[in-house]
Parts: C-alpha cells; sequence; structure tokens
C-alpha cells in the first residue's frame, strides 16, 4: 500500500509554505477558477484542501482522477517553474498515483478562523495515526512557514560563495522535506539486551535507554532521553560504546572531538558574512539525516576549554541541552527554526570535575568502570565477529582471542584485523596464534625507537 500518510504528510507542509507567501494566492485562485473550485479564503491551503475535499466526497474515483489531472495540467502550465508550488504539485500527483484516493482522508491543520471546509473522507483502513504498528511514524522538523520568511535572505549577502551556500541548503530544505522518522530499528530492544551482554560495564546506561526507547515505542512518540555523560579512563570503551549504540538503535551517529575545539560555531553554526562559513553540527545532522534522533557524541567535553579570543566554545550546549529552548533552535548559518529537542546527546570526559557546574547539571552522568576480564573476552568475541562477517570465508582459532582481550577496544581490532591480512597472504582461512605473534612482533619493530613494544609479554602476559 503506498504511504498516503507520508504523501499527506508532504502535502501539509507545503502547503504552510505557500499560505506564507501572499504573492502566490492570486495566482493560485486564478488557476483553479476553471474548474470551479472556490476556496473559504484567499490562501493556497484552503484552495487546495477545498479541491481535495470535494473531489473526493464523489466517491467517484474516475471523477477525482479526471479533476486532479486536470488540476495539475493548468497549474503546472501556469507555475510549475516556482519551486514552492512544484513540491506540491510532485505530492498531488504522488497522491494520484498511491491507488484508492476516494478512500483517503485528510487530516486538516488547526483552523482557529474557520478558514477550512468542515467536510472530510475516511482513511480508517491505513489505521490509527498512533498505532505503533503503522509503517509512517514521523515528526515535523520545522514548519513550511518559518521556510519562506527564509527566501528573501539570500540577497542580503555580498559574497557570492555565501549567497550559494545560502540557496544550497535552501534547496536541501525543499528536497528532504520537513518530516523525520521517529521509529528505530524493529529489534531495536533485543539488540540493546544483546548490546548490555557485550559490554557489561555500560549496563547501566543501556537500561537507561532501553526505557526510553520502550516508552517510545509504546506511545508512537520522539525518543527522550536526557543527555548522557560518560565518565571513565582511557581503554574503558567510551567511543566504541556510542558507535555500537549507534548500529543498535538504527540512527545517524555524528561525532565532534573536543580536544581543540576553539569555536562555538562549530556545535551552533555562525553569520555566513565569510565564505568559509558553514552550519553547525547540530544543524546539519537533522537537516542531512533522515531521522528526528540522530545521536550527537561529544569526545572529550572536559577538554574543551573557553579561549581568550573566542569566549566558551560550549556555551551554545546550555540552549540546545534544555528541550524547551531547544525546541526551536536557529542555527547561526541558516536560521530557520528547527526542532533538536530529540537529539540524543551522549558526552565523554576523562575528569567531570574540570567541567562547569551549569554545564555538569545538564546530563545524566554514569561512570564506567574498566571491563571485568569476562567482560573483554566478550568484547573481543564480539569484535572478531564482525571482522569475520566483513571478511567472509576467514575464521580465528580459539586460542587467538584470550591472547588479545587485555588490550583496548581499538588495540584489539588492529591487532586482529592485522593477523587475519597475514593468514589471508599465506592462503589460510584460519587465524592461528603464529599469525599473531608474526604481526605482533612487526609492531614490536616499528615501536622499538620509543620503547613501547606491543607484545604480549612486556605487560606480563603469556608471550606469543
Amino acid at each position: 500500500m503506498a504511504d498516503i500518510k507520508g504523501i499527506l504528510g508532504n502535502l501539509e507542509w507545503q502547503l504552510e509554505w505557500l499560505a506564507a507567501e501572499p504573492s502566490t494566492r492570486f495566482d493560485f485562485q486564478c488557476a483553479t477558477a476553471e474548474l470551479g473550485i472556490r476556496a473559504h479564503h484567499p490562501d493556497p491551503a484552503a484552495v487546495v484542501f477545498d479541491f481535495l475535499t470535494r473531489s473526493l466526497e464523489r466517491d467517484n474515483e474516475e471523477t477525482f482522477v479526471y479533476l486532479l489531472g486536470g488540476f495539475l495540467d493548468r497549474f503546472d502550465e501556469k507555475r510549475i517553474a516556482d519551486p514552492r508550488l512544484r513540491g506540491v504539485l510532485v505530492t498531488l500527483n504522488e497522491l494520484l498515483a498511491a491507488g484508492e484516493p476516494s478512500r483517503t482522508r485528510i487530516t486538516l491543520p488547526d483552523d482557529p478562523e474557520g478558514y477550512w471546509p468542515e467536510s472530510y473522507v475516511d482513511l480508517s483502513h491505513v489505521g490509527d495515526s498512533r498505532d505503533t504498528t503503522s509503517p509512517y511514524r514521523s515528526r515535523k522538523l520545522f514548519h513550511g512557514a518559518d521556510l519562506a520568511k527564509m527566501s528573501g535572505m539570500t540577497s542580503r549577502y555580498q559574497n557570492e560563495q555565501v549567497r550559494t551556500l545560502f540557496s544550497t541548503i535552501f534547496d536541501d530544505l525543499i528536497t528532504r522535506g520537513s518530516y523525520r522518522d521517529i521509529s528505530f530499528a524493529s529489534d531495536a530492544l533485543a539488540k540493546l539486551e544483546r548490546l548490555g551482554q557485550e559490554m557489561g560495564n555500560f549496563a547501566a546506561v543501556i537500561d537507561y535507554i532501553a526505557d526510553a526507547l520502550s516508552l517510545a515505542i509504546r506511545t508512537n512518540s520522539p525518543i527522550a532521553i536526557t543527555p548522557i555523560l560518560l565518565v571513565g579512563g582511557p581503554g574503558v570503551g567510551k567511543s566504541r560504546f556510542v558507535r555500537r549504540l549507534s548500529e543498535t538503535l538504527g540512527v545517524p551517529h555524528e561525532q565532534l572531538n573536543l580536544d581543540n575545539l576553539q569555536l562555538g560555531s562549530t556545535i551552533a553554526g555562525a553569520e555566513p558574512i565569510w565564505s568559509t562559513s558553514q552550519p553547525g553540527i547540530v544543524f546539519r545532522a537533522l537537516v542531512n539525516n533522515a531521522h528526528l534522533s540522530p545521536i550527537i557524541a561529544l569526545d572529550e567535553l572536559d577538554k574543551a576549554m573557553p579561549r581568550h579570543n573566542y569566549g566558551d566554545p560550549l556555551a551554545p550546549l546550555h540552549t540546545l541541552l534544555e528541550p524547551e529552548s531547544a525546541r526551536s533552535f536557529a542555527d547561526g548559518c541558516f536560521p530557520l527554526p528547527i526542532d533538536a529537542s530529540h537529539l540524543i546527546w551522549i558526552a565523554t570526559a576523562n575528569d567531570v570535575d574540570r567541567l562547569a557546574a551549569p554545564l555538569r547539571s545538564r546530563f545524566l552522568i554514569f561512570n564506567i568502570s574498566n571491563p571485568t576480564s569476562e567482560e573483554r573476552l566478550g568484547i573481543t568475541h564480539s569484535i572478531a565477529s564482525r571482522l569475520g562477517d566483513e571478511y567472509w570465508g576467514l575464521e580465528f582459532d580459539s586460542e587467538v582471542l584470550p591472547l588479545v582481550s587485555e588490550y583496548p577496544p581499538r588495540v584489539q581490532r588492529q591487532l586482529l584485523t592485522a593477523a587475519l591480512a597475514r593468514a589471508a597472504r599465506y592462503g589460510e582461512s584460519t587465524v592461528g596464534v603464529e599469525h599473531l605473534r608474526e604481526v605482533v612482533e612487526r609492531g614490536n619493530r616499528i615501536n622499538e625507537q620509543s620503547r613501547r613494544g606491543l607484545g604480549f609479554a612486556s605487560a606480563g602476559r603469556q608471550s606469543v
């Protein structure tokens, strides 16, 4: 079945946009007059909804197709070059091709002044909009009327590169539309449970996220997670956990390394007065991706310090980490109000005491301990399994994994990948201890000058 809810959702935000542009209203009415369509108000949205409800009320699909086809032909001829109208025409064509249009109910926007037609057509076959099994689960990122206000801003800037950037962002927003997905991987809860077994030292974090995910799924709502701060020393797996969580939930993942962050514009953008201006990571994560809740990872939050000439680079977080103010976040480069209140923020730090108290208070803090021997071996098995999927036809001897399990996950992956390559070079399908020994010895030779041997014996473990 066609995604009629998605089509109507697209139409809804585009009509908001058109309704905010008074210059379109006269032409819109003229274009529909020949079809005998009259709106209750000189508003493009009212015209289209009146047309749809009147033609659909006839309960005659042939009549609907005839009228809609005539409407599209007439309007296409008159205003197809206008990108505002082009989006509406495309959406109406999709509605026409969706199948069974005479059974499609149109949910009208709020109508405080009584502009909209009172009638509608039944949509009972599509299912309740709060049904968690519905294939279409999304929420609006921005309003069409707000985008309409941005259309005249390009002319403000003299720099040609800035004007090009502004126009590119504007066109991209039109193409991608206003709605973003709020659903997650179908087996995300089961995957979270497995992730908890794989990374036991993150069990409390995973338990909290599982609760939030269950509530979102049960109520068909966007996920609401208090910003998370993972505190722990190097090697506990903080960065790896963020990557694995992104894969588990099936949402995009953006990472910002803060150890050398100087400008708050990296997070929230800056006015495009320079040719190098760009939107910040928040705007890019929400506009360029299809999900309302991508993960934004702030790595080494405690190392981002105020700079004498640049101010506090973390200042934008005071607004962005508060749901109320984040609902109408405006990037400095492209100040379209967007809903950034459902982002999944995960920051990492080694020393929480270095964070200012107002910023620290916005996070739910989890202290992450070093994994136990059993947990480290579980991580090793997970890395080996993923490498086996990536490099099909090769496997690890059971004696190899315990030998690398004492190392941080990043080093484990490096060692196991190098051992896979060595086995492949010899034309063998099983990675044995001898392959691991050879790559370790090579690593020791490379690091000999710095006296940082990579061999197992150097850390008091069994030599390979």
